[in-house]
């Protein structure tokens, strides 16, 4: 899926848009896939047919196959940018002989696959990294890793015995680790951005049309088939009453967070590539993709041997437990906008002194703000969604939206979780679209800057 969706969304400005889908809940699909095997539909009846054939497991493997492509859905962005840029770094000499070359379209597409191979084992390794501790809505689906298995035994497990139970998640503080490493050593070697080099590959009607569909269906799809599953307007209008309280808590704690990371994005991109940007960025990685809810549970027993009392500071735990899930956001932006800095205004910058947060801020803040708000409305968006980490640290005073939305999923509250699901995904989707626009101006922006400029007298002699 990753490779038309990678075609459709082909330049650098696109990747704003691209990431809509993930700054929806990660069950979000899967919510609305499950919609559609429920009571009275046709795939439900075939299930229901299937069940007394002999299948009682079928409900199961059906359940375990929507979670996964659910989760799938979700994390497409992630494997079609990698993608996409595999498909940009293609030589334009290796395109053109393609092109001309009398080859089949099953021979084409393979020698296509060839070249994108390095990019489809990347993107299939971030992708992997990022689900191997995901546990909603696989735990739901009833899907038994390692991450939920872990889960589980400390929920069962008094805090002062949970000691040695941390010894069984060796495997995620090692692929963390692994993460982090390599984060740090590409921040060491990689060169300044000092261009944005944009080839457009070859694509078709049909594979835009294509990329575009399977976008659509992780980004506005499960918004409408939530809206679908509702069962009538007074549910939309009950949600209101019932869950206004959650939807303000849960939007302040939001807030914070995306002030957050905002902030985060500031620093990295004033202070640039320095040794302690370069640790803190691999850290936010490294935490990103560690299981959320095993953070939960250490920020909520660090908590308690702190004695966290009052509803401020508690809310304030539940905003550094969020900094930590996706604090990586900010750092990652803001160490791009500082590398995509045009070397030559960077050195005048430097050799005019203006090398304090002032000079950065009058000089670069003009054209990198834009790149800073978006990576904090993308924290925003992740905070209010967020649920792994949240139900161990959330106090009981403070209500918590997507806490209510797993209650739904877990008694299959269909109408209530529609109505919820609707007004959740269109929050997203406007946040989505303003941190669009947001990232598509700076990364203009960036491509007009380092277009070389050549003088009129250029190239003519001089008397």
């Amino acid at each position: 899926m990753a490779i038309p969706v990678a075609k459709a969304f082909h330049q650098p400005r696109h990747v704003g848009w691209l990431a809509a889908s993930m700054l929806l809940p990660p069950y979000m699909a899967a919510v609305g896939l499950n919609a559609f095997r429920g009571p009275g539909t046709w795939i439900g009846d075939l299930i229901e047919k299937g069940v007394l054939a002999g299948w009682t497991s079928l409900p199961i493997w059906v359940g375990k196959g929507i979670a996964g492509v659910g989760l799938a859905l979700w994390v497409l962005p992630l494997a079609a940018a990698i993608v996409g840029a595999q498909l940009r770094s293609v030589d334009q000499g290796v395109v053109e002989t393609l092109r001309l070359e009398p080859l089949g379209r099953w021979q084409r597409g393979m020698q296509w696959l060839r070249l994108l191979r390095p990019g489809l084992l990347q993107a299939w390794l971030a992708c992997a990294v990022l689900m191997c501790g995901s546990a909603v809505p696989l735990h739901v689906a009833q899907v038994n890793t390692l991450a939920i298995a872990v889960w589980k035994v400390m929920d069962q497990t008094a805090v002062s015995e949970r000691g040695a139970l941390w010894l069984a998640t060796w495997p995620f503080m090692l692929i963390s680790l692994a993460v982090g490493v390599s984060i740090w050593r590409m921040l060491r070697t990689q060169p300044v951005v000092s261009d944005v080099v944009v080839r457009v590959p070859p694509r078709s009607h049909g594979e835009r049309a294509a990329g575009l569909l399977i976008w659509a269906c992780a980004a506005f799809v499960p918004v409408l088939i939530a809206l679908w599953s509702v069962d009538s307007a007074a549910a939309l209008r009950s949600f209101w009453r019932v869950s206004g309280v959650a939807m303000r808590d849960s939007g302040v704690i939001a807030l914070c967070s995306g002030i957050a990371i905002c902030g985060l994005a500031v620093w990295c991109a004033w202070r640039g590539s320095t040794t302690w940007v370069r640790i803190v960025t691999a850290t936010m990685v490294a935490a990103g993709v560690f299981p959320g809810m095993l953070i939960g549970v250490l920020m909520a027993t660090i908590s308690r041997g702190l004695d966290v009392e009052g509803t401020v500071f508690a809310a304030g735990w539940v905003v550094l437990v969020h900094v930590l899930r996706f604090g990586w956001i900010g750092c990652v932006v803001g160490v791009f906008l500082a590398r995509s800095e045009p070397q030559s205004q960077r050195d005048h910058r430097l050799l005019d002194g203006a090398g304090s947060f002032t000079g950065w801020v009058k000089s670069c803040v003009g054209w990198q703000w834009g790149g800073m708000v978006a990576a904090g409305l993308a924290g925003v968006a992740m905070s209010f969604c967020e649920i792994e980490a949240t139900i161990f640290v959330q106090p009981p005073e403070l209500e918590s939206l997507p806490r209510q939305m797993l209650g739904h999923l877990h008694f299959s509250r269909t109408s209530e979780l529609g109505a919820a699901s609707f007004y959740v995904g269109v929050v997203m989707l406007g946040i989505a679209a303003v941190a669009g626009v947001l990232a598509t101006w700076v990364v203009n922006q960036i491509q007009v800057s380092n277009v070389p400029v050549t003088k009129p007298d250029q190239g003519k002699s001089q008397p």
